[in-house]
């Protein structure tokens, strides 16, 4: 289960904003990394992958809970067009592509019972 308190910690002693932005984009970023552990999530789903930095966290995770039949599916009609295809080549070249199952579809378009057990 997701913790209700989002908020996480920053250091107040971090007075400079760069210092501050970093430790809460690394904390958020994290996350998907943390629940994709801690949940044992087997099937996880992504709405926009744009650059494709918060897959690589979710991907992340899969791989250390070592789950063989784990995927993360990612829904972006934009990949292409919007995007040249850069967060699937990031995805490539972390060698997380394996785990990637991509729709260039939109989102309301698609039956999402193909994807999760509900």
């Amino acid at each position: 289960m997701v913790d209700d308190d989002i908020s996480g910690t920053v250091d107040s002693n971090a007075n400079q904003p760069a210092q501050r932005l970093r430790q809460v984009l690394e904390r958020v970023l994290h996350e998907g990394n943390v629940l994709a552990l801690r949940e044992h999530a087997i099937n996880t789903i992504e709405i926009g992958l744009a650059y494709g930095v918060s897959a690589l966290f979710i991907c992340e995770g899969h791989l250390m809970n070592e789950l063989n039949n784990a995927r993360h599916v990612v829904v972006d009609p934009h990949q292409t067009t919007g995007f040249k295809n850069c967060g699937l080549q990031l995805l490539e070249e972390a060698g997380a592509s394996h785990l990637i199952e991509f729709h260039a579809e939109e989102s309301q378009i698609l039956s999402f019972r193909d994807f999760v057990d509900f």
